[in-house]
């Protein structure tokens, strides 16, 4: 028995927390013996989920011809799905549905609608003895159809890409979240046209990019994006929170809490392996949210933290004056070279997580991926030599502007093989400004990783500090996790 209320209360929060992880589907419990057995000596994963599940009603049925029983039909009722697979109540004839058999039928969904689907048993999982078999099943395709009825009932309080862009402009206003690097609201008017006719490129892409919101009776409460920077590393963004006092909680609803594993969840159906954010330093909660999570996890290789200085550069006028160095774009035999140096300098998870691998680098995947869609996305690699020996290199990303309101995917990153030099960086930034122009992109933002600001400041602009960090996609769960542990209201107890 307890005697301390300090005990009770630390019971009854963590008892709070696990039933609101199994209510969102991030945890199960079991029991596990009944009074008077002993308990288990070893217990052992067998199968850990990769997609989260979801009940759905038994009345969505899948019909197919029975496996074995020729001239028979199997119809039954789901028992749970998922963005990979599906669950139902099979027969008792484990044999007929063997892992590794394939099912041709149909889901009898909602509303009569039939969808053919292909199915793959990847387990036969009997619950008691006597009890009909659990099979679990992969679905190697999934239909459109399918992916956005799962995605509702995954997602009840939450949507991707379907808020209205004119209440997303509002949330932005409203939570201060045009108020960040001592700007306001009227320094983004020349790019609200941009932001809404970027929304609507990108909209049709969800495998590119996504926005996710949650709404409430009196608009938004929350909202966030996701785009896909680099071939496997997606870049979230424009994290607005409305300030009305309902944010965290209102009985089983929290619009952070649902917004943010919608978008995480996005990006795994969609092979994403590493989780890019910029975290400004005077941002308290991106801090508590992105960066924190990182600590742990900076010495096993699946994180890293990169501090850095953020300068709004224009790009007008740049011209490279020091005739001293010659600006060139990187050759493809050039790129390994360029991996080797990083390598020496960033952690692996900052390379392979910003797309700067020699592969991906010379390869331009992750434009091939936009540029097949019709969707503006350039890269490139400017070299600084001198007398045949190359100094420094700037790597370029560009997007189509209005994507980030803070320009920050359309970005600068400068890196030295020797130290650098006021006159060596003022020249890459101006050959980077000679390219952004030439792109029709007036600003773009140098990120300053090693302590060398821009000479002058007639032309650029200082955002002020903050860091890059990069998670691996492996710790999502845990990322959710700790989502919830931030936003779940306290016990009152423990108040």
């Amino acid at each position: 028995m307890f005697t301390e209320p300090s005990e009770i209360a630390t019971v009854l929060s963590k008892l709070e927390r696990l039933g609101r992880l199994v209510d969102a589907g991030h945890a199960a419990y079991w029991v596990p013996y009944q009074s008077g057995e002993a308990m288990p000596s070893v217990i052992q994963r067998v199968r850990q989920r990769v997609h989260r599940r979801v009940p759905v009603s038994r009345r969505v049925l899948f019909v197919c011809a029975h496996p074995t029983r020729t001239g028979e039909e199997l119809a039954v009722p789901l028992r749970d799905v998922s963005m990979g697979g599906l669950s139902f109540w099979g027969p008792s004839d484990r044999a007929a549905l063997r892992p590794g058999v394939r099912l041709h039928g149909v889901l009898r969904w909602k509303a009569g609608i039939d969808l053919p689907v292909e199915l793959v048993v990847r387990h036969a999982t009997s619950i008691e003895r006597g009890t009909p078999i659990a099979i679990g099943c992969e679905l190697p395709k999934r239909p459109k159809v399918f992916r956005d009825a799962v995605d509702r009932l995954l997602h009840p309080r939450s949507q991707c890409c379907r808020a209205d862009p004119h209440g997303l402009w509002n949330l932005f206003e409203e939570s201060g979240y045009l108020s960040l690097s001592g700007k306001n609201a009227a320094d983004f008017d020349d790019l609200r046209r941009h932001f809404f006719e970027a929304e609507r490129t990108l909209r049709p892409y969800p495998e590119l990019c996504g926005v996710f919101s949650a709404e409430g009776q009196a608009g938004l409460d929350a909202a966030m994006a996701q785009v896909r920077m680099w071939q496997d590393s997606w870049l979230i963004y424009h994290v607005a929170r409305s300030r009305r006092p309902r944010l965290f909680s209102d009985g089983r609803h929290q619009p952070l809490v649902d917004v943010y594993t919608h978008a995480y969840e996005h990006v795994l159906e969609h092979s994403a392996k590493w989780l890019v954010t910029y975290v400004q330093r005077a941002a308290e909660w991106s801090k508590f949210i992105h960066r924190d999570i990182c600590e742990p996890w900076l010495n096993s290789g699946l994180a890293s933290i990169t501090g850095f200085s953020a300068w709004e550069v224009s790009s007008l006028g740049g011209c490279c004056a020091q005739s001293e160095f010659d600006v060139r774009p990187a050759l493809p035999s050039e790129f390994d070279l360029i991996e080797q140096h990083l390598r020496q300098v960033r952690p692996a998870s900052y390379i392979e997580g910003t797309g700067l691998t020699a592969r991906e680098l010379a390869n331009r995947l992750a434009c091939k991926l936009w540029e097949e869609r019709g969707v503006p996305r350039k890269q490139e690699v400017l070299v600084a030599w001198r007398g045949g020996r190359p100094l420094a290199f700037a790597v370029l990303d560009a997007t189509p502007v209005g994507l980030h309101l803070y320009r920050l995917t359309q970005t600068c990153r400068v890196f030295g093989f020797v130290p650098l030099e006021r006159p060596l960086l003022a020249c890459l930034l101006d050959a980077a400004a000679v390219w952004f122009r030439c792109r029709d992109i007036t600003r773009f933002i140098y990120f300053d990783e090693e302590g060398q600001p821009p000479e002058g400041t007639s032309r650029a602009r200082d955002l002020g500090p903050g860091w890059t960090t990069i998670v691996s996609a492996q710790l999502v769960h845990e990322y959710i996790e700790h989502i919830i542990d931030f936003t779940t209201p306290v016990h009152p107890l423990l108040e």
